[in-house]
């Protein structure tokens, strides 16, 4: 009995940090919501291309791989559900081979499901991964070509600036 409790316990703690992780990642996507709302606002342009192809794909992936964890984790809620069906089975008259083998298919079909979907969402959080280097290395370039822009404005003016002075001479 207390190693039953133990291993509920042990259910129950992974759950709830699974659960938790999903609450705070839904909180992080909100606050980056607002936040690109703000930069679009404020003309923060750098800002909101950060935060729209790069915080918050990222977080939305991240979300998705907590929910399908936690649909993973609950997959011994899928089993024990089975074990209800069979005991309900079993009190209805349906042969015990017959409840054992939809209750085992049905199980497995929502395992592999929450499988198939956690590897999409590794896809897509990859994908965007390189899409977020990607945009990060074009607003590096476009940072780049601003500077020596302004460098070479500033050596033209100067220059401008000294012909006019010999001219005037």
């Amino acid at each position: 009995l207390e190693q039953e409790e133990k291993e509920l316990r042990t259910k129950w703690n992974k759950e709830k940090e699974i659960s938790n992780k999903i609450k705070s990642k839904k909180e992080e996507l909100e606050k980056a919501n607002h936040n690109l709302e703000l930069a679009e606002s404020n003309y923060d342009y750098e800002l909101a291309a950060k935060l729209k192809h790069g915080t918050i794909p990222k977080l939305q992936e991240e979300l998705t791989a907590a929910q399908t964890r936690y649909s993973i984790a609950n997959s011994d809620k899928i089993m024990a559900q089975a074990e209800v069906f069979k005991a309900q089975s079993a009190l209805k008259g349906i042969p015990k081979t017959k409840a054992n083998a939809e209750a085992r298919v049905e199980a497995e079909a929502r395992v592999n499901e929450a499988n198939r979907e956690l590897a999409r969402a590794t896809a897509r959080f990859e994908e965007t991964s390189r899409d977020v280097e990607s945009v990060t290395n074009q607003i590096e370039n476009s940072k780049n070509k601003i500077i020596n822009l302004r460098s070479q404005i500033s050596e033209t003016t100067l220059e401008s600036i000294r012909q006019e002075q010999v001219s005037r001479i």
